[in-house]
């Protein structure tokens, strides 16, 4: 029965040229219906091959026609068993046969390429025509944009058990009877295992993202044949393959045939990666979500009987490629893309965080925002190295990785990760090149030691270690750091680290198309995490920028307001009256200019590799066959609140980049403002790529998010489910040594809990710089509860180390502690709570109110219990009756939370 169902959940899959088309223009391709249609459930109850973009459904208005094309192709067959549907949605329903009259098909020739339309294909010979037909061209199936030519129309089918035709590959289109092509062959009820292609039903030209143009007088890059930084100057990417809505939606203007006037992409090196012709599909081919998740509500189709004649062999998964391009250390105010994103939320000021005169452009890294889809809220489920690096890998929390919870541990041998089910599964070719970062404390560790992990190809594949140049000799593998640029003179763009990385990719990448041959690789590039150098090219090229000291790294050595207790900031502690003395200076220092222009430069050089990469895959030809993911494994808070490095909850250390391109599958431009986190990546990612995530033999601890990247939302920012749309939340956590924070993230807000200290609440919008703590607030009461409800389930249900390593956790708030801020001394004087008694005289505590609030415990002047919950010893508590019940009034953190129930500070006598 699942595999009937499955079957016609694929028929919907090739509609979406169709309705693309359909959508951009103005008048109606009218079509008649055949004699004979009505007798097997066919009828022209619209006049138009077109559906109604007006329409909703009357048992559930948030249904529209695109909502019907997506429930069609998630195994539910709606189409059949409503007429409103079908009256409504002929598109979504395949109710429709018409070549595509604008489609052309890319042919390369001795003098460049040619184009043909689907009228060429009447003059193939059948072997060549069926050849044609199971092809992607110029940015889709042959047989999608010429169903006629193809053959491949299907009929309509009704509730009712009817007979209807079967795809016969036997009949060509110069053979066969114009009559009989009929909408019974039309594509979109044919069997597929491609992913659905789910496209907006509205303009479908790829936006284009405004950005900064570097100034033209920076160095050409004499060593390099990487385009210089000027977009201007050199084409980042080839256009888009989209049409533009004007083309399409004026009655009068005929399609061009002419080279110019169409879309450039070079045809697939893959001559057959869709099916043919089946009835059914095997689960792991469709990339949907769970099947546990969507529920079948409507009855499915009865099965189309077996052709008695000229049988077709069993379709052909379509594999599309991946490449991961996966950073270190990346700070993602740093990509023109995002900081354009946040300026359109909260504005410059919060966003040029060192200065004004600090935007970078990355040209490349847009193009993948602006042709797929940018995730706006991804994080990393523990912002170090190996715990984030694993569960990208695995799609499993750190706890359950083995030894790779803990920063330069080895993730257990027996860990499956999503290449090694490409690889088993489905056939690919895998290779990862760069940085590992999962076998231990072997440094570099050049190969794969025994332990692929799915990766067949690591010769390149390192441990450990951020060597600025890499060198090959009699097949040994050499890393050296920036002082040994005297080696490679001349050829700096060869061996730099980076270039190098990329460059073996490539090759990777064109070997795997000239042997037809599936792939998935990444490319793990160890900048720009320090140390901070560059080669010639970008070592200067940011030298006359001025770099601010970020004011959150102000205000956490001023104390106003106090960073959290988990924040330990990485500069001098010095007199609260000396804080913008030294500010100023390590502003001016060289060391700090330098750092930051060289963190600069090597952002810009990976973005001028990732355009060399994606110049290469479309000269290669299988640009809308590759999936294209950026990332990092985690970022770089660049003296944020005081803080260089990772480690922390705040947003540019646990936040990431996060892009896909995907073209033709995912919409181009989508913003993804869900909350979403590295251990989501492998199970969305497998289904993307046709591997449902139930189907792979993990027990994934992330979600499969495919079905909101698919989705036509130009626009997402809460998890789509077949059957609601849901809040998500997601979790990061400190997983050192000695483990201090866990975090939960919904959307714009931020709940962080830590060992001993107070609970925090981040509202991202009212306050996106972070500091200040809205745990306390009304109006955020709701949002609280929610999250708070969340991490306390995870932190038990995901092993986080939190738990284990802190004996007191609060979860609320206490009514009794002393702030951290600085205290509100009417004479002006920098002083704080734990300044009382010595440089504050104690006096204050009984004459001044503000002091006795803001140091309640120093003062001894609250006796109230908390009404909350904390956690002692592993176990939570959600009253201070039960924490006296259970011999915990022995902790001092639980006589601040439970003063009166502890009878401590004087209280309860």
């Amino acid at each position: 029965m699942f595999m009937k169902q499955l079957s016609c959940a694929i028929q919907s899959i090739l509609l979406l040229h169709v309705l693309r088309v359909s959508a951009a223009a103005d008048t109606d391709s009218v079509f008649d219906v055949p004699n004979g249609d009505d007798e097997q459930g066919i009828q022209s109850r619209s006049p138009s091959c077109k559906n109604n973009y007006e329409w909703a459904y009357s048992k559930n208005p948030a249904l529209t026609c695109a909502g019907v094309q997506l429930i069609e192709s998630r195994r539910i067959q709606l189409c059949g068993d409503h007429e409103e549907v079908q009256i409504n949605c002929p598109l979504s329903c395949g109710r429709c046969c018409e070549d595509d009259p604008s489609y052309r098909i890319k042919l390369f020739s001795p003098n460049g390429f040619e184009f043909k339309s689907c009228e060429w294909l009447g003059t193939s010979i059948r072997s060549k025509l069926e050849w044609w037909c199971d092809t992607r061209n110029n940015g889709q199936f042959v047989r999608n944009a010429c169903p006629k030519k193809c053959n491949t129309c299907s009929s309509y089918i009704s509730s009712s058990p009817v007979s209807t035709p079967s795809f016969q590959p036997s009949l060509t289109p110069s053979t066969l009877p114009t009559d009989t092509l009929t909408p019974s062959m039309h594509p979109s009820r044919a069997r597929s295992s491609v992913p659905s292609k789910i496209r907006s039903s509205g303009p479908t030209s790829t936006p284009t993202m405004t950005k900064s143009v570097e100034p033209s007088s920076q160095p050409t890059d004499k060593d390099s044949n990487i385009p210089t930084s000027n977009p201007s100057e050199v084409p980042t990417t080839a256009p888009s393959n989209q049409p533009s809505l004007k083309a399409s939606s004026s009655p009068s203007s005929a399609p061009s045939s002419s080279p110019s006037a169409l879309p450039s992409t070079a045809p697939s090196s893959k001559p057959s990666n869709s099916p043919t012709s089946s009835p059914s599909v095997s689960p792991s081919e469709t990339p949907s979500s769970k099947p546990t998740k969507i529920p079948t509500l409507y009855p499915t189709l009865p099965p189309t009987p077996a052709p008695t004649q000229n049988p077709t062999p069993s379709p052909t998964e379509y594999k599309p490629n991946l490449i991961m391009i996966l950073t270190d250390e990346h700070n993602f105010r740093t990509l023109s893309c995002y900081r354009d994103y946040l300026v359109s939320k909260v504005g410059r000021k919060s966003t040029d965080v060192w200065g004004d005169a600090t935007r970078l452009d990355t040209p490349n890294i847009d193009t993948l925002a602006s042709e797929g889809a940018m995730y706006t809220n991804f994080y990393t489920v523990a912002p170090l190295c190996t715990p984030s690096r694993a569960s990208f890998m695995t799609g499993m929390y750190p706890a359950f990785t083995g030894d790779s919870a803990l920063n330069h541990g080895a993730m257990d041998s027996n860990m499956k990760t999503f290449a090694e089910v490409l690889q088993e599964e489905r056939g690919y070719r895998t290779g990862y090149f760069g940085k590992w970062h999962l076998d231990g404390e072997p440094s570099p560790g050049w190969g794969d030691n025994g332990r692929q992990f799915g990766f067949e190809e690591n010769k390149y594949r390192f441990n450990r270690g951020h060597f600025k140049w890499i060198d090959e000799v009699d097949e040994n593998m050499n890393g050296y750091g920036i002082e040994d640029e005297w080696r490679f003179q001349g050829r700096k763009s060869e061996h730099f680290t980076t270039d190098f990385l990329m460059d073996r990719g490539i090759e990777f990448m064109q070997k795997s198309t000239e042997k037809n041959e599936p792939f998935a690789m990444v490319i793990s590039i160890p900048d720009p995490h320090g140390p901070n150098d560059n080669r010639d090219y970008y070592r200067d090229m940011f030298k006359d920028r001025h770099f601010e000291f970020p004011e959150t790294a102000k205000m956490a050595m001023s104390f106003n307001p106090a960073a959290p207790g988990w924040n330990h900031f990485d500069l001098d502690e010095v007199p609260l009256d000396d804080v913008d003395e030294y500010v100023t200076e390590y502003e001016n220092n060289e060391s700090w200019q330098i750092t930051m222009q060289q963190y600069y430069g090597m952002v810009k050089c990976i973005d001028a590799n990732l355009g060399k990469l994606m110049r290469a895959i479309k000269n290669a030809g299988i640009d809308d066959d590759t999936i294209i993911v950026f990332t990092s494994d985690h970022g770089d808070l660049l003296m944020e609140h005081g803080k260089d490095n990772k480690g922390r909850p705040y947003e540019t250390a646990a936040g990431i980049p996060f892009l896909v391109r995907f073209p033709g599958t995912v919409p181009a431009a989508k913003v993804i403002e869900t909350a979403h986190s590295s251990v989501d990546f492998a199970p969305t990612i497998l289904s993307l790529m046709g591997v449902p995530a139930d189907g792979t033999g993990i027990d994934f601890q992330g979600v499969d998010g495919s079905e909101e990247l698919l989705s036509e939302d130009s626009s997402t920012s809460t998890f789509f489910t077949s059957n609601k749309y849901e809040e998500k939340i997601i979790f990061s956590i400190d997983s050192g040594k000695t483990p201090t924070w866990a975090m939960a993230q919904m959307g714009w807000y931020k709940f962080v809990v830590s060992k001993g200290g107070i609970p925090y609440l981040f509202d991202l919008l009212l306050d996106p710089n972070e500091v200040y703590n809205y745990v306390n607030s009304d109006m955020h009461r709701d949002v609280l509860a929610k999250l708070q409800g969340a991490l306390i389930t995870a932190l038990f249900e995901f092993d986080f180390p939190l738990v284990w390593y802190a004996n007191n956790i609060y979860l609320d708030l206490p009514a009794c502690y002393d702030k951290s801020d600085i205290l509100p001394l009417t004479n002006g004087r920098l002083a704080r709570c734990n300044d009382i008694g010595t440089i504050v005289n104690f006096k204050k505590c009984q004459n001044q109110a503000k002091i006795q609030s803001h140091c309640a415990s120093t003062c001894g002047s609250c006796c109230v219990d908390t009404v909350g919950k904390m956690i002692v010893e592993k176990k939570l508590y959600d009253s201070c009756s039960k924490l006296k019940a259970a011999g915990k009034c022995v902790w001092e953190k639980v006589k601040s939370f439970c003063p009166v129930t502890c009878k401590s500070n004087g209280c309860g006598n």
